[in-house]
């Protein structure tokens, strides 16, 4: 269920991506070589882009493709690298939370707040995808716990990251 999730994410934050460099395009394109200003494509090319940026964010802990400084964490042995990615994760779980409550009271503060160019486009949109993201990227911490805490992992850090660099 979590990789049918994470796929239908990838396919929406590229969607998302793409028509936003289609927008981008086009209000070049009308604006410089047609004479024609077309105000919503700028408005919806920057929805867009900060919707996309947002599903990023889980999609780049899912694939382990944060950047990590690990020099410390690297010179610790495995029962202490364990012991550390689980208190990691559940740092990350508790800043989720509190991230989490600042996008519900901006979705409650922005629900009448419209687009201008766009106007079916409530700014609280953003928030709830943002919640939305949130919520995704606390499923993935939470299956890393459950498998530091059983041991199928040993730490959140994996061999990957390290050949990228």
């Amino acid at each position: 269920m979590i990789n049918a999730l994470t796929r239908v994410v990838q396919t929406l934050a590229f969607t998302m991506f793409a028509a936003m460099f289609v927008l981008t395009l086009a209000q070049v394109l009308f604006r410089y070589a047609l004479q024609i200003p077309v105000p919503w494509t700028e408005e919806a090319a920057r929805a867009l882009f900060v919707l996309a940026t947002m599903s990023g964010i889980a999609l780049a802990y899912q694939k382990r493709e944060h950047i990590i400084v690990d020099v410390f964490y690297d010179s610790l042995s495995d029962k202490s690298r364990r012991v550390l990615s689980i208190i990691f994760a559940i740092a990350i779980l508790a800043f989720l939370v509190l991230w989490a409550r600042g996008a519900i009271g901006l979705i409650e503060r922005n629900w009448t707040v419209r687009l201008i160019t766009v106007s079916w486009f409530r700014g609280a949109y953003y928030y709830i995808w943002e919640l939305a993201m949130i919520a995704l990227l606390g499923l993935y911490v939470l299956v890393d716990l459950r498998d530091l805490v059983t041991g199928r992992r040993t730490s959140l850090h994996t061999q990957e990251q390290e050949s990228d660099l």
